[in-house]
């Protein structure tokens, strides 16, 4: 499986940073993050000002930029 036939389940925005958070299914997560140099972390700040990814209900939480995913709407 290639990064770009990866999609998030949903994208939200961090109101406080501006930052775009996409919310990917476990294994596509973890495809995701190896294909793309991203570290594990148990801190959110990490992922949001770091290369990093983290694990939360299941779901991994990875930054993405606000270009990418154009077709998924965003949530706050």
């Amino acid at each position: 499986m290639k990064t770009e036939d990866i999609t998030p389940k949903e994208i939200t925005i961090d109101s406080q940073n501006n930052c775009h958070i996409a919310h990917f299914s476990y294994y596509d997560g973890i495809q995701f993050a190896k294909e793309n140099d991203k570290h594990f972390t148990m801190y959110y700040k990490e992922v949001v000002n770091e290369n990093k990814y983290m694990v939360a209900c299941g779901d991994i939480m990875i930054r993405v930029e606000k270009t990418d995913y154009l077709n998924i709407v965003r949530t706050y």
